[in-house]
Order: C-alpha cells, then structure tokens, then sequence
C-alpha cells in the first residue's frame, strides 16, 4: 500500500493504493478457518469523495489461490454490510454519515478475482471551515477542539470500530514554491555555465504529521501528428519520503536535482507519447502530502524488510472485536511553478528530452508560448 502512490490513490488490500511505501497485512492462510473482517479506510479532507473497501479472509482450507480468484470468498454480500463515519469533536459524536455501496471497475487480470470490486463511499464534506482550522491551527490560548472521525461496521451481526485524526497539512506548510498569481518561474537550467541545477523544495513539519511525501507533478497537454489535442496529463517525479514518527516541528526540505528530473521526463514521454508532436506544459506543481501517526505506523510496521526476502512477522491494527486493516488519513496541498524560458527550452535542445516540441501552455511573460502549429515550435 502505497504513499508513494499517494500520493497516487489510492488503496491497498484490494485496489485503492494509499500513501508513502510498500505495505500488505499478514494473514496466516494456513491456519484453522477463520472469518475476520479485513478494513481499509484513508480518509481525504481534500477530496470530494471518501472510499473504504470492507473484506474478510478467505473461506475454506483449500488451495488459498484458488479462493482468491473468488469473490464470494473475500467480500461480503451488499446486504451483510452497515457501515458509518462518525464525527468526533472532544470524544463526542457531533454527525454521522452513512455510507453507500457501489462497485469500481476491475483490476488488470491476475491470481485475484478481476470483476468489479465493492467499495463503501461518501461524497459528503466531512468538515466545515472552522472545524478544519481546528486540524490545522493549535489554540493561541485556551484548549484545543480535537477533530476526529470514526468508523463504524457492521457484518454478519459483528460490529467494528476504528479511529483516526488528521494530519495538519495546509497552505501554510509549503515555503518554497511559494503560491502565488501568476506562479513563480523556477530556474532548472543555466545558460551562461550550461548547467542543470539543483534547488531545495521546502516545507514546516508539524506535531499532527508523521510522515510526508514529496512529489513534484509535470502538468501537460499535447497534440498527436494529426492536430488532436489530449488534455489533463500527468507524470509524478516523486522526490522522497519522510518520517516524523516523533512528531517533530519545523522547517525541513527535499533536494532535488534537475538534470535527473528532465531524464526521468524524457524517459517517460518516449514510453507513453513515441509519437506526440507537441507537449503543452501547463505547470510543474510541488506536490507534499501528510499523513497521521496510524497511518504511518501501519506502513512501517508492514512494509517489506529491506532484503526483499525476510517475511514481515508484524502486523498493526486500529479496529476493534478482531477486525484487522487501517482507519488513517492524508492530506496533498500543491503549489504550481513555471519555467524560465531558458529551463524549458533546453527540453528542446537536450538529448535528454528529444522528440517533441516543448512550448509553454499561456505563462505570462514567456517566449514559448504555444501556437497552434505543429510543424514549429513552439
């Protein structure tokens, strides 16, 4: 389960991957039968719909690939199903929201059942304002109004129940880029030494964030040789990973080195566009995502040793009555740059980044602006 796939969503027992690194939990298939309730639940106060996939373990003493291609044999039936989010202010339930079933589109085909999966949702917001300032701000004086929420299932007449908080992520905690209007122009290459550069992207840790992830996002558009235009394209260059188990406050970085960046670009357009003509660049965007103290505890206590053979012999758990599985949160805030003109036409004239013609999608005082013909650049 991934924060790494944060980032990109996200989640893991069956097919939302969530946050920051590898992680599974363990179940013995080989011991005596069992059903146990396996939940998984990041919650997102930045994003308009909430997910949480509702499991149990595989049914039967057979052969446990055969019972993963089965679906009656890892998910319960709609009806066996109840589930609710709880909002908490101080320990007290203030709201609830009950959750809705529906079913995601199928996985690639593999040792797991492919048919549509079940998913428990929300579109509900589950803050208003001045709750969510409660998440990002401490009190200058008095005492703190703690926001939580719980979740709350029932199956098979056994009822579940888990906890989580929120980690303080807001606009406040990204210092470098900076949000502004027009976005800040960042230098990734000089011209007068013909050198890639090297800068720092800069954030504050807080005491309601445990682990943080870095990503920073290549927003474009291109055209295909015949003039079609496809929008809303994304690559994530993922910057690294840190963990503030001990809750720590105050100002930290991730370093970043741009000549890897514009490899790491070029490698992906020429394995997914061979034959774009034209790539829009809209925005390169520093991207930081946080995520609360059980989340990160569930993916340091399950993640694959570094030897890649050593089994994990370790699971974590915030359910009660016998459930295993997560009930965590995250939070992405992003902060949009542009390009010198010098760093994005050296896309242009590197070997790094040949192919296309790289123009600037409407950046306010760029020469690159695109135009809508294919045969120049931009």
């Amino acid at each position: 389960m991934s924060l790494k796939r944060l980032l990109f969503i996200p989640l893991a027992i069956a097919t939302l991957a969530v946050l920051i690194n590898s992680c599974e939990t363990e179940v013995d298939l080989e011991a005596p039968y069992k059903s146990t309730a396996v939940i998984v639940g990041i919650l997102d106060l930045r994003v308009d719909t909430q997910f949480v996939r509702i499991n149990r373990t595989y049914l039967g003493s057979g052969d446990a690939n055969i019972y993963a291609g089965i679906r009656d044999s890892v998910e319960y039936a709609q009806g066996e199903v109840e589930a609710w989010l709880i909002k908490l202010q101080n320990g007290n339930a203030i709201d609830s929201i009950q959750l809705l079933y529906t079913e995601k589109p199928s996985r690639d085909p593999g040792v797991f059942y492919n048919t549509n999966v079940a998913f428990y949702y929300t579109t509900e917001t589950l803050f208003t304002d001045q709750e969510n300032s409660f998440i990002l701000n401490e009190p200058s004086s008095g005492s703190p109004q703690l926001m939580r929420y719980a979740l709350k299932v029932k199956a098979r007449g056994q009822t579940y129940r888990a906890e989580t908080d929120f980690p303080a992520i807001g606009t406040a905690s990204v210092t470098f880029p900076p949000s502004s209007n027009p976005p800040i122009k960042l230098e990734f290459y000089r011209v007068n030494n013909n050198s890639f550069q090297s800068l720092e992207f800069r954030y504050n840790q807080n005491r309601k964030t445990a682990r943080y992830l870095g990503v920073l996002r290549f927003n474009y558009s291109y055209n295909n040789p015949d003039g079609s235009l496809v929008q809303n394209q994304i690559i994530d260059y993922e910057l690294g990973f840190n963990d503030n188990s001990e809750l720590r406050s105050g100002a930290t970085s991730f370093l970043f080195n741009s000549e890897n960046w514009y490899t790491f670009i070029g490698q992906q357009l020429r394995s997914r566009l061979p034959n774009a003509e034209k790539i829009r660049v809209k925005n390169v965007e520093f991207r930081l995502t946080g995520a609360n103290e059980d989340l990160n505890t569930y993916i340091n206590t399950t993640r694959p040793s570094n030897d890649g053979v050593t089994p994990i012999l370790t699971q974590f758990t915030n359910f009660d009555n016998g459930a295993i599985g997560i009930l965590g949160s995250r939070s992405t805030i992003g902060n949009a740059s542009w390009l010198l003109d010098p760093s994005l036409n050296i896309m242009n004239n590197s070997e790094l980044t040949e192919g296309p013609c790289y123009c600037a999608d409407q950046w306010s005082g760029s020469s690159l602006v695109c135009t809508n013909v294919l045969t120049a650049c931009p």
